[in-house]
This record gives C-alpha cells, sequence and structure tokens, in this order.
C-alpha cells in the first residue's frame, strides 16, 4: 500500500481530519484531528505533540493554509470548533512559542 492511503486508513470517521503542524523551525508533525474539536483542543495536542509545558499556546494565536489558500490566516476564538475553522484534510497549522516584542525599547 502507498503512503497516502496507509494515511487516510487511519482517520475512523467522516468528522476525523489529516492534518499538518509547523513549528517555527519548519518542524512538521502530523496530527489526526475531529471536526468537533475546539481551538484549546487542537492547541493541547499540539502542546503533547510537541512536548511543550502545557496552555504555553493559550493565548497565542496559530495559523493556518489550507492547500488553495495563499496566505496563511489565524484561527478563531480558543472556543470555537475546527469545523467553524474551516480545517480540511491536508491543512496546515503554524504556531510559535516566540514572544515578539517588537520595537524599540525606549529608556
Amino acid at each position: 500500500m502507498s503512503a497516502i492511503s496507509n494515511t487516510y486508513i487511519k482517520i475512523r470517521n467522516k468528522d476525523e481530519r489529516i492534518i499538518y503542524v509547523y513549528d517555527n523551525n519548519d518542524k512538521e508533525e502530523e496530527l489526526i484531528v475531529s471536526l468537533n474539536e475546539t481551538v484549546l483542543d487542537l492547541k493541547h495536542k499540539i502542546e503533547d505533540k510537541y512536548h511543550l509545558k502545557r496552555d504555553i499556546l493559550i493565548n497565542k494565536n496559530i495559523r493556518k493554509k489550507n492547500i488553495k489558500q495563499r496566505a496563511q490566516s489565524d484561527l478563531k476564538a480558543n472556543n470555537t470548533t475546527l469545523a467553524e475553522n474551516h480545517i480540511h484534510n491536508e491543512t496546515g497549522i503554524y504556531f510559535s512559542v516566540l514572544e515578539n516584542k517588537g520595537g524599540i525599547k525606549s529608556s
């Protein structure tokens, strides 16, 4: 069997999707998610997959890019479902735990 068909066998019902998660170093991880899960549930799965401290992503925006999109867009609030965020198979999810303070600090 090809790698693609093996991947799709992992999906057990029509509400599940295979997504690809990328950190700020472009390390890619595959996740299987349910469309009924919330953005917060997704953040917890990402934290577990990347061995991050729990709730480190809670106040951070994560971004998505579907196959046909040219640019990334922010996911909605933590309590919205992945269905509301239009997550499809092979959607790319992008996150970073780095702080961007920006600007020049004045003394």
